[in-house]
């Protein structure tokens, strides 16, 4: 990656994900461990994780500007209604979608941008002791470096 992992904006992920997701854990992806996925906890998780930086070089110097994607994954207990997992992909989706730093001289994070992309879902039979429900959204942030 062309930023250092202490750069990618981990801390204004989870803020942004936990005014989108109140209904169970947030953790990132790398830090999942099998005691930590169950559907006891409180039905539902969620996960996230960055992959894919693209630098924008330039001829003059190191790149100003790095587009990261972001993939959340939402995790829903079958014994929950599958309207609950549409509901968590809309206020995930709210959360995140079309955030713009609104002054880019006092960037936070260096998040300048975030558009949503694309989601998935589905049923994962294999999942003990009866299976889930999930998604994956993908959003790309563009990070500015100063």
């Amino acid at each position: 990656m062309s930023i250092g992992q202490n750069m990618l904006p981990t801390q204004f992920v989870y803020a942004k994900l936990l005014t989108g997701f109140s209904a169970g854990p947030i953790m990132p992806e790398e830090n999942i461990t099998s005691e930590q996925i169950t559907p006891t906890s409180n039905g539902a998780y969620c996960t996230y994780t960055f992959r894919n930086n693209t630098p924008t070089p330039t001829k003059s110097g190191v790149s100003q500007l790095d587009s990261v994607t972001l993939i959340v994954n939402i995790f829903v207990d079958v014994n929950t209604e599958y309207n609950r997992l549409k509901t968590y992909i809309g206020s995930v989706r709210d959360a995140l979608d079309g955030y713009r730093e609104s002054d880019p001289l006092a960037q936070t994070d260096s998040v300048q941008s975030v558009s949503f992309e694309n989601v998935e879902t589905g049923y994962d039979d294999d999942f003990e002791p009866e299976g889930l429900y999930y998604a994956q959204m993908t959003f790309n942030i563009r990070i500015a470096k100063q």
